[in-house]
């Protein structure tokens, strides 16, 4: 069962991902915006880095004009999902 923690950073991962994708941007210009390098963003992104320092998660906020407690409280609508991982998905049957 998880945690309070573990549940509020799985939606700040997933935030990242959806907010990213609704401006268009790659993992590279997030991480270019936020001063970040793009091993972070991707870590952050897939959860292989389980707790971001704060400052790290601010830096990606702010890069993304978003508020930090709604990253961490509520997800984020994604405005043209896309399926990650699937080549030509919308070809499939």
């Amino acid at each position: 069962m998880r945690n309070k923690v573990e549940r509020q950073m799985e939606d700040f991962r997933y935030n990242v991902w959806a907010l990213r994708t609704n401006k268009g941007w790659t993992q590279e210009r997030l991480a270019e915006e936020a001063h970040l390098s793009h091993v972070t963003i991707c870590r952050l992104e897939t959860g292989s880095r389980i707790y971001g320092q704060m400052q790290t998660c601010l830096a990606v906020a702010n890069a993304l004009d978003a508020d930090l407690n709604e990253m961490f409280n509520t997800m984020i609508p994604v405005k043209d999902p896309v399926r990650p991982y699937v080549k030509n998905w919308r070809t499939r049957k």
